[in-house]
């Protein structure tokens, strides 16, 4: 156990003296260390009911992405095992173990792959052709996902040493959402959409990294292993920390641009027309930024009747955006022609037609 470790636990102890046995016995809830390295171990293996089970999550997660179902999605991430051998990893470096380390970077690799190649023949098999929104939103990730990563790996790590807490797993596995990203990059590949294929694939790199670098905190501080072994496994991780939050910082920047030009969208839209009722801000069916070193790239379509948007309206629209997200913006919008009959013989006691919700111009929430 690492000095530090002792000491943290000895002023726990003293801490919780005024508790009595039963505040003694939570302390002693700690998972034994042979115990500990015996999990590692059996994490660390690569089995064929890994690959199985593995093998299960990985065709549902692709059903769900390509369903668009977010419950099969969830479904998958409570059975994936993959954070078995990632738990072991960081374990292997705590300890310095360099056998069950390699063991556990094997069966990791072996996992990574297996999913990714799932998902790429379940796309071959039902041939889809354009990306879900579930697919969508694990295309793009930001700093907002390496936080997620680092509290749901520490999360992990605090659930693998204390027994008392083991029961948190399952909403761990949902928080993390290790095989779902996996998918999207087979789906992504199958399909040719490269781009999208990365995006996915580093969405991955960050839950591994922050779920790697976390637990060997946990570890430390719990006093498994030694800080004087584990040094090097913790600036390896720290280092790929770094890397992968350079394109994770230009993710975030895409989340705020993406937001200010919905509001600013919605709230054109909804103030114009509660006189003139041609567009509702529900009739807004897309919108797409896409962020350049020296302009925005806005692309809007609009369900609309004839005349319904114009262009001057449209240049107005850009003024907006332009002033809000604080550089050039370019802007194109297309228009989804729609028409609609009011068969209202029945009036309103006041002669106006009548609404019936539908009619109300409400924002988009």
């Amino acid at each position: 156990m690492a000095p530090g470790a002792q000491t943290i636990r000895d002023r726990l102890r003293r801490l919780v003296a005024f508790l009595g046995a039963e505040g003694e016995a939570r302390i002693d809830q700690r998972e034994d260390e042979a115990v500990l390295h015996g999990t590692q171990v059996w994490y660390s293996a690569l089995s064929l009911q890994f690959l199985l089970i593995l093998a299960l999550a990985s065709t549902i997660a692709s059903l769900g992405l390509m369903a668009d179902s977010a419950v099969a999605i969830v479904g998958a991430m409570l059975i994936a095992p993959l954070m078995r051998p990632i738990l072991a990893v960081a374990y292997g470096l705590v300890t310095a173990s360099p056998v069950l380390l390699a063991r556990a970077m094997v069966t990791l690799a072996v996992g990574v792959l297996t999913t990714v190649l799932i998902a790429w023949l379940m796309e071959q098999i039902l041939g889809l052709r354009e990306p879900t929104v579930e697919i969508l939103a694990r295309t793009r990730p930001s700093l907002i996902d390496l936080g997620v990563a680092i509290a749901a790996g520490t999360a992990a790590a605090i659930a693998s040493v204390r027994r008392n807490v083991a029961d948190t797993l399952p909403g761990v596995a949902i928080a993390v959402a290790l095989v779902p990203p996996l998918c999207v990059s087979g789906i992504a590949l199958s399909i040719g959409a490269f781009e999208q294929a990365w995006g996915a694939a580093l969405l991955f790199a960050v839950n591994l990294v922050a779920i790697v670098l976390s637990a060997i905190v946990v570890l430390l501080v719990d006093g498994y292993g030694a800080l004087r072994r584990a040094w090097a496994g913790i600036l390896l991780m720290v280092g790929l920390a770094i890397v992968v939050s350079v394109p994770l910082a230009t993710g975030l920047r895409q989340l705020e641009a993406d937001d200010v030009a919905q509001r600013v969208v919605e709230a054109y839209l909804h103030e114009h027309y509660r006189i003139n009722q041609a567009v509702h801000p529900n009739d807004l069916s897309r919108l797409d930024v896409l962020l350049f070193p020296d302009h925005v790239f806005v692309f809007l379509e609009i369900k609309s009747p004839a005349g319904g948007f114009t262009e001057a309206q449209a240049s107005e629209l850009q003024t907006a955006l332009t002033q809000r997200l604080g550089r050039p913006v370019n802007l194109k919008v297309q228009l989804l022609l729609t028409n609609e009959f009011l068969l209202y013989p029945h009036r309103s006691p006041d002669g106006g037609l009548p609404l019936y919700g539908k009619d109300d111009l409400i924002p988009r929430r």
